[in-house]
């Protein structure tokens, strides 16, 4: 699935997207279509399990550098062993560790605190 995002030049407006059919529609800033469904599925499955283990949102008592270190240690766990689900314990740490570094004390179900217009896209520069 590999399709390229071009802005309507012709339309005055660059935050405009043509699509490979050639419909056009307003130009988002948090495309979810780049998330891979089995990781994303993965995710869930491992946010539930923790949550019946820990209790829901847990997670927000513990400090954002203790779950980046966490996630350091599945890194190096994948590393050593190539055992996927590190990736996975990984990947919810880094979850974890943003959301409580930002100081999001909200319910984990509550989206109202995230306005995506205001994330500075040029921070995730995929060319790094």
């Amino acid at each position: 699935m590999s399709e390229e995002i071009k802005t309507c030049e012709n339309c005055g407006n660059n935050d405009i997207e043509v699509l490979p059919g050639g419909g056009k529609q307003a130009l988002e800033n948090d495309e979810f279509r780049y998330f891979r469904p089995g990781w994303l599925l993965a995710m869930a499955m491992g946010l539930t399990a923790g949550a019946r283990k820990y209790g829901v949102d847990n997670w927000r008592l513990i400090a954002p550098d203790e779950h980046a270190w966490r996630a350091v240690r599945h890194l190096v766990l994948y590393i050593v062993t190539r055992d996927a689900e590190h990736l996975v314990n990984a990947s919810m740490r880094c979850m974890m560790a943003w959301e409580t570094a930002k100081g999001n004390d909200t319910a984990s179900n509550d989206t109202a605190s995230y306005d995506t217009a205001s994330y500075n896209t040029a921070n995730y520069d995929t060319a790094r």
